[in-house]
């Protein structure tokens, strides 16, 4: 079947060159003007947030809950002593701290004429609990007497002006009177460390471009050293974040672009040593730029889909560049092969026979494999799976309708006549090269089938299964947003100076919709049996640290109600919790947004509390991979309560729930890929055994690949899952051809392996260097997710090529009897093989 579809787009090519071409060229101008209509996607958030996800409706109850509806922008600025022991209560730090909110509340504060709110409704008070220590501590330094005499220093939770507050929020390693949480409250003597975190509605052009500007140029104040002599401040923002992970990109094309060069030159020797001068320059030409022609097409034709392109896609034209002149390898290296035949159009018939399964195979299964990358959760690496497997499948179709007529155009209508294999057509050099490369890989051949070539194999794959193993079982499932940061980036320093304060307190919001009737006493028993159970996980603070206005309106419940009773004379015995007094207690604290309260509307009523927040307090969270934990143990537990409607909100939860379901993702995605791959080699591959012997090879580099990367310092996250899906699709370049020549070759097993090497070895040795070469300068990129990239290219091809060239034909030697001998010598012999037109049979 295949050798009849071969010859049919042969005799297209033949018949139609020019056509063909122009066909092709201007089908791909109509998918490339899909660019048009391109969306660059910067926002870190949505590039590595699933859709579908528990922590996608999370965001979309947080939104509810505050009345958004476009999701807010947030950041955060961290101020820090230069010297560990310094003491950031100092006056002059503080007016420092306090000038550079006052800054950016006064942008924040803006009203907006097109809402009438600020930007920062309706949390501008979120940092509410350091302004107020501020003002304290301010009233007390000047003389004045202060509301809250000697419970101002009170640590981590302080009462001020009448309510208790927690400023372990804002405030970070401090020095305590008393040893550090040996009582409910220390007294701070000093600390280092102070965060302001803020909010701003993202939802018109002009809060965007306010809040852009604003921003992005305190990031740049940040990355220098004059602001204060004694004070450093890390800005973290998700506009900050967007603009990095761009500076990445720009970045990786500039090095790239040096691998483009590599291959250019790699391309043009190799296709000028093996063809005539005269077609050097068109062949390398359509070699080159078939395969971008290809990329650009994806792209367009992704933006016709409506899916937007993100920064990883830099590395898609150079990584399809880079598997696309493979193909280009095997043509042309088989149109040289069969030189002896004179008339094009037959040979044309003979190579794509020859050639079309081969790279048939090896294009459909890196479709294929990236195709299941598609399924990948992370929207940045699954857009990037889908316009690569697109470029392949498009690259494929153009290697037939333009790469093909192209080199049959540029050969002479007819070769001259070859007499024999030491005719002067052959320099003296390339008939010693290959009498060399024959003596080689017939030597090789002997050795594979010997017992000694079998038990050194044997020993060496053993001892790289016992060091990958090792890999394998040390690899780390984690992830964090700044590994699409370049590593030099000011937010890489940023986030590592995040880490000890999460290590300490790290908050966790909670967001009840349907809170219960603190009147029903079973009702508020069940809410607080909620709360206990959160509090009893293994990293959270107990209710000291837990941010609940029940607990304080309890109190000011209890206090003003037995107040009331003693007025009228009234037992101040067993006063059952009302609602009556949350109004008055809501206008003491400001009215906090945190809270939904329906204020009664007749007399005699209670009102009616809707919905409320509350934040938990955990330790150690400083690694993601225990923060993505973590959070799944607080969803589990909100679901054991239902009736509460209760969610909890991070806005790193999308990231980290992929966290967790990377290993099985993973290990799913491969076993998927490796099935697909499997059916794909029983179309081609006639012998069962044989199909079973790739289909091992292929899980067997994976397996490599996972372990070698976890040595090489990558961890297992949705980078190294696409990663190890793109090798899955890779490795079968490396065994497949010299499986499908092994079967389709005649005599015994050291005349199938020895004639399976002498045709396949060099163009994948070709096109093992080529895509080396290409992804070479990748890994000078400071961009965690293409150098992990970068590494798995390596492996790959290096694991690959020791697969192909060794483990495999050893396996082959297993199986398969001894068929009819019909062995051609590695320069196919000319005159007896010289048939016309009319008489070949194909």
């Amino acid at each position: 079947m295949w050798d009849g579809v071969s010859v049919w787009v042969a005799r297209i090519v033949s018949s139609y060159p020019k056509i063909c071409i122009f066909v092709s060229l201007a089908i791909a101008a109509i998918f490339t003007a899909g660019l048009t209509f391109a969306k660059i996607e910067t926002d870190i958030r949505r590039s590595f947030s699933p859709h579908d996800s528990d922590s996608a409706n999370e965001a979309r109850r947080y939104l509810d809950f505050y009345g958004l509806s476009v999701y807010p922008t947030r950041s955060f600025i961290l101020f820090q002593t230069k010297n560990p022991n310094g003491n950031i209560l100092r006056p002059e730090t503080l007016d420092f701290i306090k000038s550079m909110d006052e800054e950016l509340m006064s942008v924040l504060k803006r009203v907006d004429s097109s809402d009438g709110f600020p930007a920062c409704h309706p949390v501008c008070n979120i940092n509410y609990a350091f302004q107020m220590f501020l003002s304290e501590l301010q009233e007390e330094r000047a003389g004045k007497k202060s509301t809250i005499g000697l419970r101002l220093f009170d640590y981590p939770r302080s009462t001020l002006r009448g309510a208790e507050v927690f400023i372990g929020l804002n405030i970070y390693g401090t020095k305590m009177k008393n040893k550090p949480f040996a009582s409910n409250s220390s007294k701070i003597v000093a600390a280092n460390t102070v965060i302001l975190h803020y909010f701003s509605r993202f939802d018109t052009p002009t809060r965007i471009r306010d809040y852009k500007n604003l921003i992005l140029s305190l990031f740049k104040r940040s990355q220098l050293s004059t602001n204060s002599t004694s004070l450093d401040f890390h800005i973290f923002g998700e506009e900050i974040a967007n603009h990095e992970m761009v500076r990445g990109a720009f970045e990786a094309i500039k090095l790239m672009s040096i691998g483009f060069v590599l291959l250019f030159v790699f391309v043009s020797f190799v296709i000028l040593r093996t063809t005539s001068k005269r077609m050097t320059v068109q062949l390398v030409a359509t070699t080159i730029l078939t395969p971008i022609l290809a990329t650009v097409a994806a792209f367009g034709l992704q933006c016709y889909m409506g899916f937007p392109i993100y920064s990883i896609q830099c590395v898609t034209p150079f990584l399809v560049l880079g598997i696309g002149v493979d193909d280009a390898f095997i043509l042309i290296h088989w149109w040289n092969h069969y030189k002896h035949y004179r008339e094009r159009d037959v040979r044309m018939k003979k190579v794509l026979v020859d050639v079309g399964p081969s790279i048939t195979i090896t294009s459909l299964t890196n479709i294929i494999a990236f195709g299941v990358g598609f399924l990948t959760p992370t929207p940045q690496m699954s857009m990037f799976c889908l316009c690569t497997s697109i470029a392949l499948l498009l690259d494929y179709i153009i290697t037939y309708s333009i790469l093909a007529p192209v080199v049959y155009i540029c050969s002479p209508a007819q070769e001259p006549p070859i007499i024999s294999p030491q005719d002067k057509s052959l320099s003296p050099i390339r008939q010693k090269n290959n009498e060399l490369a024959e003596k080689v890989f017939r030597g090789y051949a002997r050795m594979a089938v010997s017992s000694q070539g079998k038990l050194l194999s044997g020993l060496f794959l053993f001892a790289l299964y016992a060091f990958c193993a090792i890999g394998v079982f040390r690899v780390r499932s984690t992830f964090n947003p700044s590994k699409a940061f370049p590593a030099d980036s000011v937010l890489v320093k940023a986030v590592r100076k995040i880490e000890p304060v999460f290590n300490q307190f790290f908050p966790l919001h909670i967001y009840v919709s349907n809170p219960p009737n603190i009147t029903n006493p079973s009702e508020y028993s069940s809410f607080y049996s909620l709360v206990h159970h959160l509090e009893g996980l293994p990293m959270v603070y107990d209710g000291n640290r837990t941010v609940l206005f029940l607990n304080q309106y309890e109190k000011f419940d209890k206090q003003t109600t037995q107040m009331l009773s003693s007025l009228f004379f009234a037992s101040e015995q067993n006063h059952p919790l009302t609602l009556h007094n949350l109004g008055p207690f809501l206008d003491i604290l400001g009215n906090p947004p945190t809270i939904k309260y329906r204020r009664p509307e007749k007399s005699g009523d209670e009102g009616h509390l809707d919905a409320f927040a509350m934040t938990i307090i955990a330790k150690g969270m400083h690694e993601w991979g225990e923060r993505a934990k973590y959070e799944e143990l607080v969803r589990q537990t909100l679901k054991e309560y239902p009736q509460f409607n209760a969610t909890l909100f991070d806005a790193d939860s999308a990231v980290l729930a992929v966290i967790l379901t990377t290993r099985d993702d993973l290990i799913g995605s491969i076993c998927l890929t490796v099935a697909c791959m499997a059916c794909v080699c029983v179309l081609f591959i006639s012998n069962k055994a044989g199909v079973v012997i790739v289909t091992a090879v292929i899980s067997s580099i994976c397996f490599c690949l996972v372990g070698m990367l976890s040595w090489w310092g990558v961890d297992m996250d949705p980078v190294m899952q696409v990663d190890v899906l793109l090798a899955t699709g890779f490795s079968v370049d490396y065994t497949a051809h010299i499986a499908y020549q092994y079967y389709q070759a005649k005599g015994s097993p050291e005349d199938k392996i020895y004639q399976s090497l002498s045709e396949m070895a060099i163009p994948m040795l070709q096109a093992g260097i080529s895509t080396f070469l290409c992804m070479l300068p990748l890994i000078f990129i400071q961009t965690y997710t293409i150098v992990c990239f970068a590494k798995t290219i390596f492996i790959v091809v290096g694991c690959g090529l020791y697969h192909g060239l060794i483990v495999l034909p050893v396996l082959l030697s297993f199986t398969g009897k001894e068929t009819e001998k019909s062995l051609p010598p590695l320069i196919a012999p000319t005159e007896p093989l010289l048939v016309s037109k009319k008489n070949d049979g194909n």
